[in-house]
């Protein structure tokens, strides 16, 4: 299928092919008829893609403290990287589709195979996209007219948060689509509507509406006009649909409001606000947040959560659905606001259109009829064939561990990675493409069967670990998978039962920093007197990760113990070189921090213990991974994996690394390598299993 991307280091839009996404629990597969461009949202990405990288990052200073982090970590090339790379990697464009639906996600109700519906989903042919980000679309109302229904659904909440009443008189201030949409919706709700803009043309559109135009010239005085109109009172609101860093709109906003009047900004200004103006009127001022509430709310967005509606009336969904009413009824028209459209396969001719100094408002993109059953899996070249490599490999997750470190270590030992998987299919193919390799597939299924593929790659999200770990060696596929290994201990007791049932392939969980040069230096300096228990303390200054971040969902990530700090039991289960004898952890709960702050204590049966402090609610100056081990009158202590001191017999020496070094490229190595037959498994099937079920218990103790 076709998909339209920009390239945010160039600003170049193309068109690529990549195969048809999933149809994925909670959401609507929808085969696209048309798309809707809204050129001034567009138009701002390219513009901003085209800056250099040094303004696009100084344009995200949110990220700054991220790089000047990793900048101390790993050093000025690998964090010029880095960066690079964030840029490097395509978005894809678009937010207004209409098409039908070809698929329905388990959970999802109230839609049936081939309903026309409207979507916020992107520029391509097929759109999977979440139930409550629909709205089937009325049979009155045209797939044309529906493309306008996210656009006019973002004038609608701004029209909803000024209140109006009927025969108020209401000043719309920007005339591009969102505002002329803002005037019929005004109009619709019984109000008088001042609309004003620089451009003429726009004026007269919004005069055809029924409202007031005003044309802002160079000498123009709109505060006069707006006093002369409403009898010197002022306008009873206004809303701000500009899009300008200029602090005009919000002076002029304030200036025609009467006393108490009520001011909206649903496109950008600037906001240097004069309070006096404020203060004096008792303005109130609100901006208003795209389609309504249930925006950027993951639970409604990606969970399908939807508001009771006694409680909140209006959300996404439902004005999406009052604006394709208001379409059933022609209350907004939209025969006016575009006069541009193309084929899909023409995209860069409809960018060089909205970039034009005459730009339409909006371009309509068309796409093909459907040809056939949607390919699940593309092909990019030839395909090699008697690859000599014992490692033929598929990546199931493309996502930033993927990219930066099982791709490109598996590169680095000689791997042949076959194909790479993702749900969407397109972070798949573009890295497919950049790395040059043969194929990319959303047919994850399929992955398991393929003879000419020995080993899966799993990086997924944490709740589908155990599901593929489990199909993967019924296949008697060699399996390496990122941490966790599963979730409850059902999901452990089901992979131990397929490894057994099988021909023991290989499996390896990602546990990392065992493979470590330093780590290996301690256990090689602690190797000759096994006997001597340890006493081994590590220091997790992990940072804070927002609590609607997926791995803090205890259904889906499974929270920090079991996602991150499994780690560090693992870690010490290999420090200790022996059998866990128990576990206990305490967990600090608070609102801000719950289960984030938690103290582990292991005990091994050779009388070794271990505690881990980690926690989020730390300085990021201070060393994110600090562990000592005392064993046998010497103390090692390691820092962040850069740096490590030992002291013994009253000396200290001191070893550094240029750069961090936590095991990622040792450990794929080694693990080809084991694949080959070149060596023994890197971690027994059993240890696996051992840090596995004492990290379960750990997590129950604190849940």
């Amino acid at each position: 299928m076709k998909q339209v991307l920009q390239n945010l280091g160039t600003g170049l839009t193309e068109v690529i092919d990549t195969p048809c996404p999933q149809i994925q629990e909670g959401q609507i597969l929808i085969k696209t008829s048309v798309s809707l461009i809204s050129t001034g949202t567009e138009r701002a990405a390219i513009t901003q893609s085209q800056q250099g990288i040094v303004k696009k990052v100084l344009n995200q200073p949110q990220k700054i403290a991220k790089a000047w982090t990793l900048f101390k970590n790993e050093g000025f090339e690998s964090t010029l990287g880095a960066i690079q790379k964030q840029f490097d990697f395509p978005i894809t464009m678009g937010y207004s589709n209409v098409g039908t639906v070809i698929g329905i996600g388990a959970g999802v109700s109230g839609y049936q195979i081939g309903d026309r519906v409207l979507s916020n989903g992107p520029h391509a042919e097929i759109v999977n996209v979440p139930k409550n980000l629909c709205a089937k679309i009325p049979e009155k109302v045209s797939d044309e007219t529906a493309a306008f229904g996210v656009l006019s659904s973002i004038a609608l909440q701004g029209v909803r948060l000024v209140k109006p009443t009927l025969g108020e008189t209401v000043a719309v201030m920007g005339l591009g689509v969102i505002g002329l949409l803002t005037v019929q919706i005004l109009r619709a709700n019984g109000c008088q509507v001042i609309a004003l803009d620089p451009n003429q043309e726009r004026v007269k559109i919004a005069q055809s509406y029924g409202a007031k135009g005003f044309h802002l010239s160079a000498n123009s005085n709109p505060l006069g006009f707006v006093q002369s109109f409403t009898e010197n009172n002022g306008v009873d609101a206004v809303i701000i649909t500009a899009a300008t860093d200029s602090n005009q709109p919000i002076e002029q906003s304030a200036a025609m409001s009467r006393k108490r009047g009520r001011i909206v900004l649903t496109g950008v200004a600037g906001l240097d606000i004069d309070r006096n103006l404020f203060y004096q009127k008792e303005l109130t001022f609100q901006v208003s947040c795209s389609y309504g509430p249930g925006r950027y709310e993951k639970n409604y967005e990606e969970k399908g959560l939807d508001y009771p509606l006694p409680f909140i009336r209006w959300t996404e969904q439902r004005n999406l659905r009052a604006c394709l009413q208001l379409m059933k009824d022609e209350k907004i028209i939209v025969s006016q606001l575009h006069n541009q459209r193309f084929p899909v396969s023409e995209i860069a001719k409809a960018y060089e259109q909205i970039n034009s100094a005459h730009a339409p408002l909006t371009v309509l993109l068309d796409y093909p009829k459907s040809s056939g059953k949607e390919k699940r899996t593309i092909h990019l070249k030839a395909v090699k064939e008697n690859t000599q490599q014992k490692c033929q490999a598929a990546v199931i997750g493309i996502g930033n561990y993927s990219k930066s470190m099982i791709i490109p270590k598996l590169q680095e030992c000689n791997a042949d990675i076959i194909t790479l998987a993702s749900k969407n299919g397109l972070s798949a193919t573009l890295l497919a493409k950049k790395l040059g390799l043969s194929e990319s597939t959303t047919d994850i299924d399929h992955l398991y069967e393929r003879p000419d593929i020995n080993t899966l790659f799993i990086a997924t999200q944490h709740n589908t670990h155990a599901q593929m770990v489990c199909k993967a060696l019924e296949n008697n596929k060699n399996v390496f998978v990122e941490k966790p290994l599963c979730l409850n201990e059902n999901e452990l007791k089901n992979i131990e039962n397929a490894y057994k049932k099988n021909n023991h392939p290989h499996i390896l969980v990602g546990y990392n920093r065992r493979f470590s040069p330093f780590i290996q230096k301690i256990k090689t300096m602690t190797s000759n007197n096994k006997q001597t228990p340890q006493f081994i303390q590590m220091n997790i200054n992990a940072g804070f990760i927002p609590a609607d971040h997926w791995t803090q969902d205890l259904s889906v990530g499974g929270g920090r113990l079991l996602g991150e700090a499994c780690h560090f039991i693992d870690l010490s289960r290999y420090i200790a070189d022996c059998e866990i004898k128990n576990i206990t952890a305490k967990a600090m709960h608070s609102e801000q921090n719950s289960l984030e702050n938690t103290s582990i204590t292991i005990e091994f049966k050779n009388g070794s213990l271990a505690s881990i402090n980690y926690y989020a609610n730390g300085d990021r100056s201070f060393p994110k991974e600090s562990i000592q081990v005392s064993h046998a009158g010497a103390i090692y202590s390691l820092n962040d994996f850069k740096s490590l001191e030992i002291f013994n017999k009253n000396k200290k020496t001191k070893h550094n690394l240029k750069k961090q070094d936590k095991g990622q490229k040792e450990m794929f190595r080694q693990f080809v390598l084991a694949i080959a037959g070149e060596r023994e498994p890197l971690i027994s099937f059993n240890e696996i299993y051992e840090v596995a079920y004492y990290t379960l218990k750990a997590h129950k103790q604190i849940s």
